[in-house]
């Protein structure tokens, strides 16, 4: 399913979910299907994911939920996606890094927007960077 992700081939994912496929699954890193989607900005195979009760919540090894991945890419459709899906614009990683904290350090001004728009706070910082509002 990952291999299917990365493609963008929407058809072949939407085919594996529907005989069976653990939409689950963990892969190499801890990715799941959800991860790859939002690493790729893949809005339309996220959608296919959360409708077979994918976890967009999940971390993989080092931390990061989906939502980290697609804020530090700079994913906007993704991003909000997954704001809507999941509600938590403040989750932090392993080492405390938000998305937020992710998307203004990687220069994402519209996905950083985003997060402030929907409530997420400026001033949480992690264990070895800057808060957002430093970085901005």
């Amino acid at each position: 399913m990952h291999y299917a992700i990365i493609n963008g081939l929407d058809g072949s994912v939407s085919l594996l979910l529907s005989n069976g496929a653990d939409v689950n699954a963990v892969g190499r890193n801890g990715y799941r299907a959800v991860h790859i989607a939002a690493a790729r900005g893949r809005v339309s195979a996220l959608r296919l994911l959360v409708n077979h009760d994918a976890d967009c919540i999940s971390r993989n090894w080092f931390g990061y939920t989906p939502l980290h991945l697609s804020a530090a890419r700079g994913y906007e459709d993704t991003t909000r996606f997954l704001l809507d899906v999941t509600g938590d614009v403040n989750c932090p990683d392993y080492a405390g890094a938000t998305p937020l904290l992710l998307a203004c350090q990687n220069n994402k001004e519209a996905v950083a927007k985003l997060f402030l728009e929907r409530g997420a706070q400026m001033e949480l910082a992690n264990k070895v960077r800057p808060p957002p509002q430093r970085v901005v």
